[in-house]
């Protein structure tokens, strides 16, 4: 026989929010910890409200009745976060521009205006005018400002009507029922919402959950994972830092007027315990913040992200397919030696790979300015952070006795593994199962042969050729990286450190290609940047560093012994002569430009082969 564990009720929006904001003596619902944070973009919300105004069914919200006392029911949101935030939202402000636009202003009253004033305004600036007015009220209260003289007063001035006092009044007069009309519309607080109240046992939650949500906006595989974990008993953490970012993450949703379960803000949160999945969270945050050069800080601060999951999972030898099963494998462990191992082999990653790419070349241009982990995939460096892990520590997180030496391996090719891993696109795609294979191989003590590089460069070069670009490109980003682990032995410190700037530029200029383009042409090929100094670049403008250099001895704006120590340094940073760029003073075509490419192909990565000793 089938038991029926589920009850329905219908609670109206009203009754809904207080139950949410705990303005309800007699229903309390509480945020799971394991519950997603807002995700809803405008438009879903928007659409969601309307459905309710429209009298749409919008679904059910499912509870679980977790305890009763004699006045108060508590219940756990299961599913429908999203569709109780924005009631909760549209409940504290109707009038927001994100719920309230022209499509709630009807033409009657435009007509009307257009009719009372005798002045034909555009139907558009009406409207447009009476929303602006709207949205930017507090709620539909007369107290508020809601009321048809104050919109008849700001439409007069706003559209230059120029109306008297009486002229005003008549204007009143036609506003009343038409703001009485926007206000019932907006009114939703008897709209019943059907709650569908489960009373089995706990255990099962996390299936329910991952099945109502196998559609709409997906849950996270971490999130699902987190509501599995709800048995496992709760455990302290020592790391104040780690505490801090679970902290702040209920102090935001607490903001939002949630209350969360079993945490008092009034207590003291250090003496607390936690939950993995917080544990997960937390360390995951704090990562992030340490390592801005490895990994991208992109989501809220409330928002769980993938990092903590998969650099523990990583560190515990986990197949991926596994890490629900990682809390059991985590517990086995002294947690504090556990962080500190892990943050040993971050930082040992970190070293290795800053060098190059945490290369700042002083620039000017909005590329360099952004985070060189849009290069780079969270994988490829969490197979980093797993291989020096597994390397250096056995299972009791004691040194392992051949340590020294695989060190320096890793040390030494680390850098080359991820330029070429990069080149190559090996982490297109998760990547999970790659990273999980190489934490026991010895891939990254070995070094990339010169015939590699040769093979990858190449297909890199024959790919830029068949490009067909008219107009100006930003660099790709694998571009700037290569050059950074050039000029990584270019670039003095003193330079790095100093205010000199420095542009990714054209060694061609980009308004002389494009004369020839055509159909289209490799313009920003890596085979034609360089580095040149921003005030020059800014001098020579269409011209070659040669050519300018050229005219300013002509016009007597510098001596030739001086411009030939200025053009020796120049030719330091781009890896040029003049003899490559000869061609581009005279009319050239596609095909010198192509073979200039090629010849600088060659220039740039031999260049690279000289500095890293490769052979």
């Amino acid at each position: 026989m089938i038991k029926n564990h589920t009850k329905t009720e219908s609670w109206n929006v009203v009754e809904l929010v207080n139950a949410i904001t705990d303005n309800s003596n007699k229903n309390k619902i509480l945020i799971p910890k394991f519950q997603r944070t807002l995700v809803w973009n405008s438009k879903q919300k928007k659409e969601f409200i309307d459905s309710i105004k429209n009298g749409f069914p919008v679904g059910a919200l499912l509870l679980y009745n977790s305890k009763n006392s004699s006045d108060t029911s508590f219940y756990t949101l299961i599913d429908g976060l999203q569709r109780s935030t924005t009631l909760k939202q549209y409940s504290e402000a109707p009038t927001n521009e994100l719920f309230f636009d022209n499509s709630n202003i009807g033409v009657d009253i435009v007509t009307s205006i257009n009719k009372i004033t005798g002045d034909i305004k555009d139907n558009e600036e009406i409207s447009n005018s009476i929303v602006t007015w709207i949205t930017g009220l507090k709620g539909f209260e007369e107290t508020k400002g809601f009321s048809s003289f104050e919109l008849s007063t700001y439409l007069n001035e706003k559209l230059n009507l120029g109306k008297d006092l009486e002229g005003i009044r008549q204007l009143t007069k036609e506003f009343v029922p038409f703001l009485q009309r926007i206000k019932d519309d907006s009114n939703i607080s008897s709209f019943n919402i059907p709650i569908l109240i489960y009373n089995g046992l706990e255990e099962n939650l996390p299936t329910i959950f991952e099945r109502l949500n196998s559609k709409g906006t997906q849950l996270s595989k971490y999130q699902i994972y987190a509501a599995a974990w709800q048995h496992y008993t709760l455990f302290k953490i020592d790391n104040t830092e780690i505490i801090d970012k679970i902290k702040r993450k209920y102090e935001l949703l607490i903001e939002e007027g949630y209350e969360v379960e079993n945490y008092d803000p009034s207590k003291k949160f250090y003496s607390t315990e936690f939950s993995y999945f917080e544990y997960l969270f937390g360390i995951g945050k704090l990562i992030t913040e340490k390592f801005k050069l490895l990994f991208s800080d992109t989501s809220a601060a409330e928002q769980e992200d993938s990092i903590g999951f998969n650099v523990i999972n990583i560190c515990l030898g986990l197949p991926f397919s596994e890490m629900n099963t990682l809390p059991k494998h985590l517990s086995k462990f002294n947690l504090n030696k556990f962080e500190e191992s892990i943050f040993f082999a971050i930082e040992f990653v970190n070293d290795s790979l800053k060098g190059q790419i945490g290369l700042k070349m002083n620039s000017l241009k909005p590329e360099f300015k952004k985070r060189v982990q849009t290069v780079h995939t969270e994988m490829q460096i969490v197979s980093m952070i797993g291989k020096v892990f597994h390397s250096k520590f056995d299972d009791t997180l004691s040194e392992k006795s051949d340590w020294k030496p695989v060190s320096k391996k890793l040390k030494e090719h680390l850098k080359f593994h991820y330029l070429y891993d990069i080149l190559k696109e090996s982490w297109k795609g998760s990547g999970d199962s790659r990273a999980f294979s190489i934490i026991s191989s010895d891939l990254y003590e070995k070094p990339i042969s010169k015939r590699q590089w040769q093979n990858i460069f190449e297909e890199w070069l024959e790919n830029d050729l068949l490009k067909k670009e008219k107009t100006r490109v930003s660099v790709k980003e694998y571009s700037i990286l290569f050059y950074k682990f050039l000029y990584t032995h270019t670039l003095t410190a003193y330079e790095e450190l100093s205010d000199k700037k420095f542009d990714i530029e054209h060694l061609v200029p980009f308004n002389r290609l494009k004369l020839i383009a055509g159909d289209g042409l490799p313009i920003s090929s890596f085979a034609n940047l360089c580095l040149l100094e921003s005030s020059l670049n800014r001098k020579k403008g269409d011209l070659t560093y040669y050519e300018y250099y050229d005219k300013q001895i002509k016009e007597s704006k510098i001596q030739s012994t001086n411009a030939i120590i200025e053009l020796t340094n120049i030719e330091e940073y781009t890896f040029s002569d003049r003899s490559e760029l000869n061609f581009v003073e005279a009319k050239f075509c596609k095909e010198e430009y192509i073979s200039f490419l090629r010849n600088r192909f060659i220039k740039v990565t031999s260049k690279f082969y000289d500095l890293y000793n490769i052979k």
